[in-house]
Protein backbone atom coordinates (compact mmCIF):
# COMPACT_ATOMS: atom_id res chain seq x y z
CA UNK A 1 0.00 0.00 0.00
CA UNK A 2 1.26 2.83 -1.05
CA UNK A 3 0.96 6.40 1.20
CA UNK A 4 0.31 9.71 -0.37
CA UNK A 5 1.96 12.25 1.46
CA UNK A 6 0.79 16.01 1.39
CA UNK A 7 3.26 18.54 -0.48
CA UNK A 8 4.99 20.88 2.37
CA UNK A 9 6.02 24.48 1.37
CA UNK A 10 6.79 26.80 -2.05
CA UNK A 11 7.85 25.12 -5.73
CA UNK A 12 10.51 27.06 -6.77
CA UNK A 13 8.24 28.54 -9.82
CA UNK A 14 6.09 29.83 -7.34
CA UNK A 15 8.68 31.53 -5.33
CA UNK A 16 10.17 33.53 -8.43
CA UNK A 17 6.53 34.24 -9.70
CA UNK A 18 6.18 36.05 -6.20
CA UNK A 19 9.58 37.80 -6.47
CA UNK A 20 8.60 39.53 -10.11
CA UNK A 21 5.32 40.53 -8.65
CA UNK A 22 7.21 42.19 -5.63
CA UNK A 23 9.73 43.52 -8.08
CA UNK A 24 7.11 45.16 -10.17
CA UNK A 25 5.23 46.66 -7.34
CA UNK A 26 8.66 48.35 -5.97
CA UNK A 27 9.39 49.06 -9.61
CA UNK A 28 6.19 51.46 -9.78
CA UNK A 29 5.38 52.22 -5.44
CA UNK A 30 9.43 54.11 -4.78
CA UNK A 31 9.28 56.60 -7.61
CA UNK A 32 5.81 57.84 -6.80
CA UNK A 33 6.87 58.37 -3.04
CA UNK A 34 10.38 59.47 -3.84
CA UNK A 35 8.35 62.36 -6.33
CA UNK A 36 5.88 62.10 -3.00
CA UNK A 37 8.70 63.59 -0.85
CA UNK A 38 10.32 65.79 -3.00
CA UNK A 39 6.75 67.25 -3.19
CA UNK A 40 6.80 67.48 0.46
CA UNK A 41 9.95 69.03 1.25
CA UNK A 42 8.82 72.01 -1.60
CA UNK A 43 7.45 73.19 1.86
CA UNK A 44 10.35 74.61 2.97
CA UNK A 45 12.17 76.19 0.02
CA UNK A 46 8.56 78.14 -0.75
CA UNK A 47 8.93 79.62 3.17
CA UNK A 48 12.64 80.49 2.89
CA UNK A 49 11.81 82.39 -0.11
CA UNK A 50 8.49 84.18 1.47
CA UNK A 51 10.53 84.66 4.46
CA UNK A 52 13.16 86.67 2.58
CA UNK A 53 10.64 88.19 0.03
CA UNK A 54 9.99 89.67 3.81
CA UNK A 55 13.01 91.10 4.39
CA UNK A 56 13.63 92.64 1.40
CA UNK A 57 10.27 94.47 1.91
CA UNK A 58 11.42 95.52 4.51
CA UNK A 59 14.82 96.72 3.77
CA UNK A 60 13.09 98.38 1.11
CA UNK A 61 11.25 100.39 3.44
CA UNK A 62 14.52 101.54 4.75
CA UNK A 63 16.86 102.09 1.77
CA UNK A 64 14.03 102.59 -1.19
CA UNK A 65 15.98 100.06 -2.75
CA UNK A 66 15.92 96.02 -2.91
CA UNK A 67 19.16 94.40 -2.06
CA UNK A 68 21.18 91.44 -3.71
CA UNK A 69 22.92 90.82 -0.70
CA UNK A 70 21.38 88.94 1.62
CA UNK A 71 23.86 89.44 4.31
CA UNK A 72 22.45 92.92 4.33
CA UNK A 73 19.05 91.54 5.96
CA UNK A 74 21.19 89.58 8.35
CA UNK A 75 21.07 86.30 6.65
CA UNK A 76 23.98 83.89 5.38
CA UNK A 77 25.03 84.56 1.23
CA UNK A 78 23.94 81.71 0.03
CA UNK A 79 21.44 81.45 2.37
CA UNK A 80 20.83 77.04 2.94
CA UNK A 81 17.25 76.76 4.50
CA UNK A 82 16.82 74.89 7.60
CA UNK A 83 16.46 71.81 7.14
CA UNK A 84 19.07 72.33 4.43
CA UNK A 85 17.22 71.29 1.61
CA UNK A 86 17.11 74.39 -0.53
CA UNK A 87 20.07 77.12 -0.99
CA UNK A 88 18.45 80.48 -1.65
CA UNK A 89 20.27 83.11 -3.92
CA UNK A 90 19.01 86.73 -4.60
CA UNK A 91 19.82 88.50 -7.59
CA UNK A 92 18.18 91.90 -9.73
CA UNK A 93 15.46 91.45 -11.91
CA UNK A 94 16.16 90.86 -15.56
CA UNK A 95 14.74 93.60 -17.96
CA UNK A 96 16.51 96.09 -16.61
CA UNK A 97 13.76 97.24 -13.65
CA UNK A 98 15.97 98.31 -11.02
CA UNK A 99 13.26 98.33 -8.23
CA UNK A 100 12.94 94.43 -8.40
CA UNK A 101 14.68 90.97 -7.00
CA UNK A 102 14.89 87.68 -7.93
CA UNK A 103 15.06 84.97 -4.92
CA UNK A 104 15.93 81.79 -6.42
CA UNK A 105 15.68 78.61 -3.92
CA UNK A 106 17.71 75.50 -5.54
CA UNK A 107 17.43 72.47 -4.77
CA UNK A 108 20.24 70.33 -2.72
CA UNK A 109 20.98 66.95 -2.92
CA UNK A 110 18.08 64.86 -4.07
CA UNK A 111 15.60 67.77 -4.06
CA UNK A 112 17.61 69.24 -7.18
CA UNK A 113 15.16 66.87 -8.93
CA UNK A 114 12.42 69.02 -7.82
CA UNK A 115 13.66 72.15 -9.82
CA UNK A 116 14.46 75.25 -8.79
CA UNK A 117 11.83 77.54 -6.84
CA UNK A 118 12.10 81.39 -8.13
CA UNK A 119 10.11 84.53 -6.74
CA UNK A 120 10.65 87.76 -7.43
CA UNK A 121 9.59 91.28 -5.60
CA UNK A 122 6.64 91.37 -8.83
CA UNK A 123 4.62 88.79 -7.79
CA UNK A 124 6.05 86.20 -10.14
CA UNK A 125 5.69 83.21 -8.95
CA UNK A 126 7.42 79.73 -11.06
CA UNK A 127 8.62 76.03 -10.14
CA UNK A 128 11.31 74.67 -13.22
CA UNK A 129 9.47 75.54 -16.31
CA UNK A 130 6.07 75.51 -14.41
CA UNK A 131 4.08 78.53 -14.13
CA UNK A 132 3.08 77.87 -10.09
CA UNK A 133 4.78 76.44 -7.07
Amino acid sequence: MQRITKQQGFTLIELMITVVIVGILASIAVPSYENYVRKGKRGEGISAIQMILEAQERYYADHRSYTNDLTKLGLASPYISPQGFYSVTAKACGNGLTQCVEITAAGVGGQAKDGNLVADTRGKKVRGTSDSW
